[in-house]
């Protein structure tokens, strides 16, 4: 039998991959990881593993019988102000779902689309400073006589 304990900080682990491919210029880790007060199950983190307030509390949930509302409530409970309380659900064998209220339908959203923003533009600017170093590469490689 799969420890529970286990089963949810691989479900966390899982989930923090995930997220971190899907916004790269973010890292994500298990909230568990970090130690002092409460925070979300799953994190985003900067170099230096300190918190980025992302606006998305993540409350991460792998079983088979998972009471939502309770799981909703812990998650609303334990969101910082300004943050979207959400769960993110799974079934053994199945894919991730996500739960919100719909209330906060547009705030989470707005979060999202802050998360996609900021990926975009990290990814921009990589790309930029990979031209520029490309063009200093290029003119010394011109002068070289």
């Amino acid at each position: 039998m799969t420890n529970s304990r286990d089963k949810g900080a691989r479900a966390e682990r899982d989930l923090a991959s995930r997220l971190t491919e899907m916004f790269p210029s973010f890292r994500f880790i298990r909230g568990q990881q970090r130690s002092g007060a409460e925070i979300a199950d799953v994190v985003a983190v900067d170099d230096y593993n300190n918190v980025v307030h992302t606006g998305v509390h993540i409350e991460a949930k792998h079983n088979e019988r998972l009471n939502l509302q309770d799981a909703m409530e812990q998650s609303v409970r334990d969101a910082l102000p300004g943050e979207v309380p959400t769960v993110f659900h799974r079934k053994n064998r199945s894919g991730w779902l996500v739960t919100i209220r719909l209330q906060d339908l547009i705030a989470f959203t707005d979060a999202i689309l802050a998360m996609n923003r900021k990926t975009v533009t990290v990814e921009a600017a990589n790309k930029a400073e990979a031209l520029d170093i490309l063009r200093r590469l290029l003119y010394y490689v011109e002068h070289l006589d």
